[in-house]
């Protein structure tokens, strides 16, 4: 029973960093744009490009699932650009707070979910 609240939390958890991931690339998009009317769409773009690839590879339901180190890599990549468009886009003074705490509970939910 206990068990069964943990892997439910960590689906949770997952949910809450995919998403992270994709505001974290609009964030980044919209606050790199220069130009007023390019924000909107540069950061649809950047979303519409991670869920592409997270849809198409990663998803339960994808179209073409990896297996294996192949999906480690794209989820290592995957991440790992919605980790820097965070650093990017934070203020200077919360770059490191809002990283760590995006990495620690990326490696929570990874630990987890290999349990």
């Amino acid at each position: 029973m206990l068990w069964t609240a943990v892997k439910d939390a960590n689906l949770l958890l997952a949910l809450l960093l995919e998403l992270a991931v994709y505001a974290s690339a609009a964030w980044c998009a919209w606050t790199r744009t220069g130009r007023r009317r390019l924000k909107p769409l540069t950061a649809l773009a950047a979303v519409t490009l991670l869920a592409t690839v997270w849809g198409t590879f990663c998803a339960p339901a994808a179209a073409h699932p990896l297996h294996g180190p192949a999906r480690a890599a794209v989820e290592l990549a995957w991440y790992a650009a919605g980790l820097a468009a965070l650093f990017a886009a934070a203020p200077p003074a919360r770059r490191r707070t809002l990283a760590a705490a995006f990495a620690g509970a990326l490696a929570l939910s990874t630990a987890i979910g290999h349990i």
